[in-house]
């Protein structure tokens, strides 16, 4: 009877392991094969607008975070955009934070992966009262996001922050803004020599990476949030570093969101994981 006992024990204990790590986290792990980029023949604007992005676009969406986004590439320059019109989604970009990650070797993981933090995190104090007040809400948050903050990239391998539109060493460039349909967009462009050896960081057509977005909701109180960020502290929340990794990539460690809020009495909502891995697109 008692070794009866036991088994039963530790079937039920295998159970709510099984439970608690499917249930977890709001993670989006595409395991799917890997989609094509497009060829951007034209250079972009970085200036929060989709104007500028013509077709054909082969945008994925995804259904769970209700966002559209795509890669495209030229000969020297990696071009990501995100575009939505679900308020949700909008409000936990703009008030929780936005991290975008580039794995060069293309594996769905946060280790040895760069990263741009943009935006990182601006919370506009008070209750949101009716449509207005949460539009103008949205507003306030996009007037607020005046930092950004780069790791793991060849020249700025450990975290760098910045004040926006100032330049970094990497030539990279980021905005948001919303269009005339109101629909969030997210825009970035990333030389391949932030990514890619000096010396093959041209005509990078048909090698693969993945691109993994990390959006973080919007905390329960906001005044945990707010001020620069730096190592050790979260970025656009739940978002902490590790020891650092060599080569060009960041050892980081993101958090599920779950940490105690402000006087350990509230648990933060988790983060959303989207990872996808892109084969660069070749001119033609």
């Amino acid at each position: 009877m008692k070794r009866i006992h036991v088994l039963i024990s530790g079937a039920s204990l295998l159970c709510c392991f099984l439970l608690i790590a499917c249930s977890s986290s709001r993670n989006v792990q595409q395991q799917e094969p890997a989609s094509k980029g497009s060829w951007q023949a034209n250079k972009l604007t970085i200036d929060g607008s989709d104007s500028d992005w013509t077709a054909p676009l082969l945008f994925e969406y995804n259904k769970k975070e209700k966002f559209h986004y795509a890669v495209t590439n030229d000969q020297t320059n990696l071009y990501v955009m995100l575009r939505s019109s679900d308020e949700n989604t909008q409000q936990e970009i703009l008030r929780g934070g936005l991290t975008v990650l580039f794995n060069t070797h293309a594996v769905n993981e946060e280790h040895g992966a760069a990263g741009i933090v943009y935006p990182t995190g601006n919370i506009p104090k008070g209750p949101m009262n009716g449509k207005q007040e949460y539009n103008n809400n949205k507003h306030i948050a996009l007037n607020n996001a005046q930092d950004y903050s780069l790791f793991g990239f060849n020249t700025v391998k450990s975290l760098e922050n910045y004040d926006y539109g100032k330049e970094n060493k990497e030539g990279i460039e980021v905005s948001v803004g919303l269009n005339a349909k109101g629909e969030l967009i997210y825009e970035a462009v990333i030389p391949f020599s932030a990514l890619f050896n000096r010396g093959s960081a041209v005509n990078q057509g048909g090698r693969s990476l993945s691109v993994g977005f990390v959006i973080d909701p919007v905390p329960v109180d906001p005044s945990a949030r707010g001020g620069r960020r730096g190592p050790g502290i979260g970025i656009g929340g739940g978002f902490g570093f590790g020891s650092f990794g060599s080569g060009g990539g960041l050892g980081i460690s993101i958090g599920t969101g779950g940490g105690l809020g402000r006087g350990g009495r509230q648990r933060m909502p988790e983060s959303t994981r989207v990872w996808r891995e892109i084969i660069l697109a070749k001119a033609g």
